[in-house]
């Protein structure tokens, strides 16, 4: 390589050759399709958490962003505890969230404390019991996405410790 191709060469932007290359969806399909599976979750989940637990949890539709996988997950910020995941045939690669104190105040109602004496927490790194508690809650929203989504298969879900 010459000197003169060695000063021509530049860096691609990462999302662009993402969209380009049908990594990166355009965000009224990508919408759609957020709104959809969040209106099951919010239909579903609650049922299924009350059912374990016993108490009457809300479950609501935020929103969704776009981006690069890393770069989304980084916007998390920290305490969040993370599930590499995967159903086959229609997603091999994507993340389970759920922030910290979800999973600390479940825990503690597990463990006994009275809904109602339980201050929010603050969002922290878990600990291994409360990682294992974690589990169980992306199983279950796993388990309603694989009946959302109607594929054939199963999900490989992963657990990585709390950002």
């Amino acid at each position: 390589m010459t000197s003169a191709t060695k000063n021509n060469v530049y860096t691609f932007d990462r999302k662009l050759l993402a969209r380009m290359t049908g990594a990166l969806g355009d965000t009224k399909t990508i919408g759609k399709l957020c709104g959809e599976i969040g209106h099951v979750f919010a239909e579903f989940l609650p049922d299924i958490f009350q059912n374990e637990t016993g108490l009457a949890i809300e479950i609501g539709y935020a929103g969704f962003d776009t981006g690069l996988k890393s770069e989304l997950i980084a916007n998390l910020g920290n305490g969040v505890a993370l599930s590499d995941t995967a159903l086959r045939n229609w997603c091999s690669d994507f993340v389970i969230s759920c922030d910290s104190p979800v999973i600390i105040t479940l825990m503690e109602i597990l463990l006994g404390a009275p809904a109602d004496a339980i201050e929010e927490p603050k969002p922290r790194s878990l600990s291994n019991i409360e990682l294992d508690v974690a589990t169980m809650i992306f199983e279950k929203v796993a388990d309603v996405l694989k009946s959302a989504v109607s594929v054939a298969g199963s999900f490989r879900t992963g657990r990585r410790t709390s950002l």
